[in-house]
């Protein structure tokens, strides 16, 4: 985890299974807009000083980034993290906020209230990331869903709380946790990093109450917007596909009514290009053999 130029930075190394040689990805990166320049100066030249003998860093864009390195080099890797999302304005009052939200969203807000759904939110604190543990634990998890460790949730909590840059939210009924999120914020938007809702919660019909609780305390803090990470692809006219494994939660995050957005393509930034060729080798190499064991796996 890092802060540069002020941005909140999410980096995972990894080593090329040929020869070893470190290389960085970094997802949720930036926000739409962002020159990317500077930031990606300083970020290549803080993670060259930790890990010498670095390939290229991985880059997946949160939005449009501006002003790329001409060392950027576009490769067909299938994203990690999901390329489309929605992002609610809080500039509205909340009374146009609440009114952006689907019937049956609002209807559920208020079945909320009226249950004693109870969201708690903490700004520092170990108490926060381990209530949001707990939950992470007991969340039904999708094919591409990525739980991390409690080390490494903790790490984020610690780096972004002092940086006074995150939020954790939590909801629970009858003393019984029922959903988490963890956000950050930086530049006036705050992110929805992480978080979920047990069953619980689904079935209780209770997550949409806690979901708007948590971007509206964003819009207390003064934020702009609230960015919810995450839904399926869609068309020009704004249909999600149905086929997409994001179809049923992108449903649940655009039913509150904020913008459908796509991000940019990702892209590697590259400071050995020997390291970045042998690194595209392994990793076709690794999809021809993913590739071959589906068929071998179909044909019997």
């Amino acid at each position: 985890m890092y802060i540069i130029e002020g941005i909140p930075t999410l980096v995972q190394l990894n080593r090329n299974p040929i020869n070893r040689c470190p290389y960085a990805q970094v997802l949720k990166a930036g926000y739409d807009g962002m020159p990317a320049d500077k930031w990606l100066d300083s970020l290549g030249e803080k993670l060259k000083a930790d890990f010498p003998k670095l390939s290229h860093i991985y880059i997946e864009p949160n939005g449009h980034l501006t002003k790329l390195p001409k060392s950027v080099c576009y490769w067909g890797l299938k994203p990690i993290n999901a390329r489309y999302t929605v992002v609610n304005d809080l500039q509205k009052d909340q009374e146009s906020i609440f009114a952006a939200c689907s019937k049956s969203h609002r209807q559920n807000i208020r079945k909320a209230e009226q249950a004693g759904l109870i969201v708690e939110t903490y700004d520092s604190g170990d108490l926060a990331v381990d209530r949001f543990c707990a939950v992470m634990n007991a969340v039904s998890t999708s094919k591409n869903y990525i739980k991390f460790e409690l080390d490494y949730y903790r790490k984020v909590w610690r780096e972004l709380s002092e940086n006074q840059m995150a939020y954790i939210s939590v909801g629970s009924l009858n003393s019984e946790d029922i959903g988490a999120y963890m956000v950050a914020y930086a530049n006036g938007a705050a992110y929805q990093f992480y978080g979920g809702r047990t069953q619980k919660g689904r079935d209780l019909k209770l997550a949409q109450g806690f979901a708007y609780q948590t971007f509206m305390h964003a819009k207390k803090l003064g934020l702009g917007k609230y960015d919810m990470w995450g839904i399926a692809q869609f068309d020009q006219s704004g249909q999600l596909d149905p086929n997409d494994e994001l179809y049923g939660i992108g449903q649940f995050k655009v039913a509150f009514g904020g913008e459908k957005q796509s991000s940019g393509q990702s892209f590697s930034v590259v400071y050995n290009r020997f390291n970045y060729h042998v690194f595209v080798v392994s990793k076709s190499l690794q999809q021809r053999v993913i590739s071959l064991r589906k068929k071998l796996f179909i044909n019997h």
